[in-house]
C-alpha cells in the first residue's frame, strides 16, 4: 500500500474526496504523527516489526539513534546526556572489550511522497495506522469517551445477567 492509497482511505472517512478541506501535505503530516503514535503503541505491545539493533564496541559511547523509542530487553548500558544535548549509551563495564548488540524499538521513517510505501505489510497494522491518523484529524471528544464508557458499562451489566 502506498501513502496515496492510505490518504484515499482517510479522505473517504472524512468526506473530502475532492481535496477541499485538507491538502495532501496536511494529511501527510497527520499520517506521520499517526505512524509515530502507532510505533509507540507497538513498542508497548513488544511487537517485533519495529525492533532495530545497534552495536556498542568496547567502552566507546554510541549516540542514541533518532528513531529510538525504548529498549527491547535489558542491557548492561548506561546513558549520558552530552553537552550538545545528544544522549549516548555505553557499556556499564568501563573495561569491556567486546561488542554488545542492543535491541531497541524504533519509529519508522516519515513519509515525504505520495508514492512512499506504508512500512507495515500486515493489514491489521495498516488499519491501526489509519485509525491513529483519524484520531489526529478528528480527535475524540470527552463526550465520545463518556458514551464509550457508558456503552461498555451497559455491555458488562448485560453480560453479567
Amino acid at each position: 500500500m502506498t501513502v496515496n492509497d492510505m490518504l484515499i482511505l482517510v479522505r473517504q472517512r472524512v468526506g473530502d474526496m475532492q481535496k477541499i478541506t485538507f491538502s495532501d501535505s496536511e494529511l501527510l503530516y497527520c499520517l506521520n504523527v499517526g505512524m509515530d503514535n502507532l510505533c509507540v503503541g507497538l513498542a508497548t505491545q513488544n511487537m517485533p516489526e519495529i525492533i532495530k539493533k545497534i552495536t556498542i564496541s568496547g567502552s566507546t559511547p554510541v549516540v542514541r539513534p533518532d528513531d529510538f523509542i525504548t529498549l527491547a530487553g535489558q542491557f548492561p548500558i548506561e546513558w549520558t546526556l552530552n553537552d550538545d544535548n545528544t544522549v549516548s549509551m555505553s557499556h556499564l563495564d568501563p573495561d569491556f572489550n567486546d561488542t554488545l548488540t542492543v535491541k531497541y524499538y524504533a519509529t519508522k521513517n516519515h513519509f515525504t511522497l505520495l508514492t512512499d510505501i506504508i512500512p507495515f505489510p500486515r493489514n491489521i497494522s495498516q488499519k491501526e495506522l489509519l485509525d491513529e491518523t483519524m484520531k489526529i484529524i478528528v480527535p475524540e471528544t470527552s463526550e465520545d469517551k463518556q458514551n464509550k464508557a457508558q456503552a461498555k458499562a451497559q455491555a458488562a451489566q448485560g453480560g453479567a445477567s
